[in-house]
């Protein structure tokens, strides 16, 4: 959480954060907001930790997105503070899956999210149980 913190942001404004759950029964529950068949299953499934990124909305409607420099720059310092973290994470030997596909609002219901708030992305976290290699690329 400290890459995420140290994260440098515009004006020093904090319109985003996070929500960290390592219970199962939740961590269930979230699956079920994935379509079937979504890898972010098995990482779910598999995670140690699950860190959900929350950005704050002018208005409280999780599928309205506005197009002015303010959501911009919430969405830009928060995709830093999330990059921050899997960076760090994959520095110390922890596996990360970046998961972005999922129903909003059922998550941010399961995850008691504060009105006004609105889930963005969910990091799952864990130790591998072997070597951890980059995928070929192209």
């Amino acid at each position: 959480m400290d890459a995420a913190r140290w994260t440098p942001r515009k004006k020093d404004s904090l319109w985003w954060g996070f929500t960290i759950t390592w219970e199962d029964e939740i961590k269930a529950e979230l699956i079920e907001t994935l379509n079937a068949g979504d890898p972010g299953i098995n990482a779910i499934n598999s995670a140690s930790v699950l860190i959900v990124s929350l950005r704050q909305l002018k208005k409280s409607d999780c599928d309205e997105v506005a197009g002015d420099l303010r959501e911009n720059r919430v969405i830009s310092d928060l995709a830093s503070a999330t990059e921050n973290m899997a960076i760090t994470a994959r520095g110390l030997g922890i596996d990360i899956a970046r998961i972005a596909l999922f129903n909003q609002n059922k998550v941010g219901t399961i995850l008691a999210v504060p009105n006004g708030y609105c889930a963005v992305e969910m990091l799952a976290l864990g130790y591998p149980d072997g070597e951890v290699k980059a995928p070929l690329r192209k």
